[in-house]
């Protein structure tokens, strides 16, 4: 078929959907939406700011499923604001991690609404309890329509978050929403990947995807039979003692007065147990590299589901995208753990994103590129040293590719780590000196404890004949040496 004739094939099945919705005004724009029953009381899993006004919203989607929201805004506000839609936990309710969120970065000064998604929480839609990877995309895309359409909200400054199994769908809202100009994915799930493959991809073939695919049809015949979906659970009340240890970190988030919510799925009965039918052929991100827009993919270095953040980076394509990784965080911690959840960096991630996508200038000073986590000052216990390597001839080009990998893992990830600059000797290249600079004692402390640093430290301990670690006094510590990742 020519190019010709498709668009003109586009053109008619265009016009014929928009005749019928001339015919049937049923684009929801705050009229035809379902009475929710909203809670009035304050019900979330974390303290209510004194810093921000909260209050509840509702918006429609595209396929007139009316959604909740929590909108927190700071008081006392003049002009039109920046503004982030956040969703996630996947299972999770708007009361929990993404409330914490939205409130936080209010706090900073954004307006914020975090709501809870088709067919769950307070939001509409029926049966209950049900996934889509289209439609809950699509309530990404249906926030967005809330918030650019706010007289309160800058229109060319709306960005999301999306956390756990919501990152891969705020990528997957990215991808085909460009008034999104700026998108974070926090612990990152990729439910069309672990739904077809299991966990660790363990089950990637086809006689496992057929097998579950029988069973799941299987249940949809006694599903109708009955007249209602089973339930597929959330997370027991009890673990067995050899659970692993990401089901337990989910136990005492879900389970406990931590995290607990009674209209979370993740906390009582799960979802439909067929929800996961749409995801096994349903390639979520499979766009993802035409994303012109900024993305952050933020991931904890101990997290069992770290590599759904790092393989979903690799398809990102562009300066602006950024992978960091929170050292010793797990999963769960970048549900509610203040102390790990990098709020500072969303704040500059957003602003200078929403900053650049309007035309103003960055900030000519800003210490960091494009991938590269923003770096802290150098304390009085900062650290200058020398470390002076000789390689054994034999390892030399094994070493260099362990060297160059912690080298660009540090310096793009670790914010107290400052400058990490490598030379060899003309006359013998298996003698290495690097330059290193870290900002803090405590800093030092969490990079040599890194997976990262372990890595290369067990890797390469065969392959050095000398080591001396010589620290420095600077002669002007005013002057600074940094180095950045291009």
């Amino acid at each position: 078929m020519n190019r010709k004739l498709s668009l003109l094939l586009l053109a008619g099945v265009m016009i014929v959907t928009m005749t019928a919705c001339k015919r049937t005004s049923n684009l929801n724009n705050g009229k035809n939406m379902e009475n929710l029953n909203l809670t009035a009381g304050w019900d979330k899993t974390f303290p209510k700011s004194d810093k921000v006004i909260h209050s509840k919203v509702t918006f429609t989607n595209r396929y007139g499923i009316t959604l909740a929201a929590d909108m927190y805004v700071q008081e006392d506000t003049t002009g039109k604001l920046p503004a982030i839609a956040v969703c996630g936990p996947f299972g999770a309710v708007k009361e929990q991690a993404a409330g914490l969120y939205a409130q936080t970065m209010a706090e900073r000064g954004f307006l914020t609404i975090a709501f809870d998604p088709s067919y769950t929480g307070e939001s509409g839609g029926e049966p209950r309890h049900m996934v889509s990877p289209d439609i809950n995309t699509e309530d990404f895309s249906a926030a967005v329509d809330f918030l650019v359409t706010n007289d309160k909200v800058d229109s060319e400054r709306v960005g999301i978050i999306g956390i756990c199994g919501w990152g891969g769908l705020a990528i997957n809202a990215a991808a085909a929403d460009p008034r999104i100009k700026a998108t974070v994915a926090s612990t990152m799930y990729d439910m069309s990947r672990v739904s077809a493959n299991g966990y660790f991809d363990t089950d990637d073939n086809a006689e496992a995807r057929n097998a579950l695919r029988k069973t799941l049809a299987e249940q949809r015949t006694e599903d109708f039979r009955n007249g209602f979906p089973k339930p597929g659970g959330g997370v027991p009340d009890e673990l067995p003692a050899d659970a692993p240890q990401f089901f337990k970190d989910y136990h005492a988030y879900y389970k406990t007065r931590r995290g607990y919510h009674k209209r979370s799925l993740n906390s009582n009965q799960g979802r439909n147990a067929t929800g996961a039918i749409p995801f096994i052929n349903f390639p979520l991100m499979s766009r993802a590299d035409e994303i012109e827009n900024a993305v952050l993919v933020i991931h904890g270095e101990k997290a069992h589901s770290r590599y759904f953040s790092e393989d979903a980076f690799k398809k990102l394509k562009g300066g602006n995208k950024e992978l960091m990784i929170i050292p010793g965080a797990n999963h769960t911690d970048l549900y509610d753990n203040l102390a790990v959840i990098p709020f500072d960096k969303m704040e500059r991630f957003f602003r200078a994103e929403f900053d650049r996508t309007a035309g103003f200038p960055t900030n000519p000073n800003s210490q960091t590129k494009p991938g590269t986590e923003a770096k802290e000052p150098m304390q009085d216990d900062g650290i200058v040293r020398l470390s002076k390597i000789e390689v054994y001839p034999q390892h030399l080009d094994e070493y260099m590719k362990y060297a160059a990998e912690v080298g660009e893992i540090s310096l793009r990830t670790e914010p107290g780590v400052l400058t990490m600059y490598a030379v060899c000797e003309k006359e013998n290249p298996c003698r290495i000196t690097i330059l290193e600079t870290y900002a803090s004692r405590e800093a030092y402390g969490k990079h040599i404890a890194s997976e990262h640093f372990q890595k290369y430290k067990q890797g390469t301990l065969h392959m050095i004949k000398t080591l001396v670690l010589s620290d420095q006094t600077p002669l002007n510590p005013a002057n600074r040496i940094t180095n950045f990742i291009e």
